[in-house]
């Protein structure tokens, strides 16, 4: 199946992402190493495949399937983190690691809308436990007012509130019918009354990470008794079929197949359903108090893009491109499903050389030397966007010399257009695909 699909996308006009037409810039060797996601800065990375952050792929999210521009991307967000004393990466701070932020923050809050607009990202989706959670509810408060403040730019971005089953972790001895209505009907007046709440045809998109087998719920009923008449979206293909339902959105399966499921009912569902797909890096719980020893390998960044590939099981289906897309997640190092640090594709090094003696004859090549991530799987160029090769003018500042498209390895540039010095140093940059850490070289000494 994976390979279906791979086969698919590549005869799909804008599925590979060429070099983008070059464009004269000076940057500095600083700035090409410098972390430039919202994660904090001396996060080191995590044993569960959490990766250390740094310098990110500056393409969107829109340049990974055809019609990509179509869909609407969401980022997940989850809003436990707090600062304390232990090192930076370590469990535990409470019940979480140390991330290094405390997401009660404006200026977090601020840094991280940032970076899911730079990414092209034009929701946020927020997991909540309710009012009565007074840290994560100060979240969502502070969330609000952002996402507020860059609507009233002109921006695309909206804000998703999805109830958590954490609302009352065990109602069902007690019924959870009446503490989720008071819980959504301050959802309601709190949040979905805002311009920058998402809406789907006028109303209020509500979806639900809940147990219904430990708290279960009648959803009719719930919905007849709050108001704004809500859309409510509930997790898995099953979510199709709830009463009550008005659409469902993926999360992480343990497979491809479960993706390429999700879609067909999807597909199959009535069209005033709503479809939320989605994509994730891996899963590893093993930093979580609550972890199962449950693991979905990453694969070194291929994960990632097979799961958002399986979106074009729904459009091969329906002839559309699925309305949302959303990524699993930004930011719950607990479960080693972070994106906002970046994917790391595993490069180890890229060796390159300089051959020939005179100006008229010199040439660049170079390979890329993957490693091996914590499944002990190896890295590969389809990770790769492009590369960006760049002369030193100085100790740290350089000069971007051409974009050179992804071709079978080794790869090669002329150097005979550039004036170049005996002694120079070239670095060369792998661009990763949307949301995929760039890697650059060591210095190469021209002869």
């Amino acid at each position: 199946m994976k390979t279906l699909l791979l086969l698919l996308a590549l005869s799909l006009p804008g599925f590979a992402q060429d070099a983008p037409a070059p464009a004269p810039y000076t940057t500095t060797l600083t700035a090409l190493r410098a972390n430039t996601t919202s994660a904090a800065d001396n996060f080191p990375g995590t044993f569960n495949g959490n990766a250390k952050p740094g310098n990110l792929s500056p393409l969107p999210l829109s340049t990974l399937l055809p019609g990509g521009d179509k869909t609407r991307y969401i980022a997940h967000l989850v809003p436990p983190w707090v600062k304390c004393s232990v090192p930076v990466g370590a469990a535990k701070c409470g019940s979480h690691p140390n991330v290094g932020y405390d997401q009660d923050s404006d200026a977090q809050i601020a840094r991280q809308v940032a970076d899911m607009r730079r990414r092209g990202f034009t929701v946020v989706w927020l997991d909540w436990f309710g009012p009565d959670n007074q840290h994560h509810n100060s979240v969502a408060l502070r969330l609000l007012k952002e996402v507020e403040r860059v609507r009233a730019t002109g921006a695309d971005f909206s804000l998703i509130i999805q109830p958590d089953h954490g609302i009352e972790r065990d109602c069902a001895a007690t019924g959870c019918d009446a503490k989720l209505i008071a819980a959504l009907t301050y959802a309601y007046k709190t949040f979905e009354q805002s311009p920058a709440y998402l809406h789907w045809n006028g109303r209020p998109v509500v979806p639900f990470f809940w147990n219904d087998r430990l708290q279960p719920v009648d959803w009719v009923k719930v919905k007849q008794a709050i108001p704004g008449n809500p859309m409510f979206i509930f997790r898995d293909a099953k979510g199709f079929n709830i009463p009550g339902g008005d659409g469902a959105f993926a999360w992480n399966g343990t497979d491809l197949s479960y993706m390429t499921d999700f879609y067909k009912a999807g597909a199959a569902a009535s069209k005033d359903k709503l479809v939320i797909g989605a994509s994730y890096p891996g899963f590893d719980d093993r930093l979580a108090s609550w972890g199962k020893n449950k693991i979905i390998p990453r694969r070194c960044g291929l994960n990632y893009l097979d799961t958002i590939r399986t979106a074009l099981t729904y459009q091969k289906l329906t002839g559309s491109p699925v309305p949302f897309i959303q990524l699993v997640t930004w930011n719950d190092y607990d479960e080693g499903t972070v994106i906002e640090p970046g994917i790391d594709n595993c490069i180890a090094a890229i060796p390159a050389q300089v051959t020939g003696n005179t100006p008229d004859a010199k040439r660049l090549t170079w390979t890329v030397a993957f490693g091996k991530d914590k499944d002990g799987a190896t890295g590969n160029e389809e990770t790769i966007a492009y590369f960006r090769i760049f002369a030193a003018t100085d100790h740290d500042n350089v000069k971007l010399l051409k974009d050179v498209p992804v071709t079978p390895a080794p790869h090669t540039l002329d150097l005979t257009p550039f004036d170049l010095k005996s002694g120079q140093k070239l670095y060369i940059q792998a661009i990763g695909r949307s949301m995929i850490l760039n890697h650059l070289s060591d210095a190469i000494t021209v002869p």
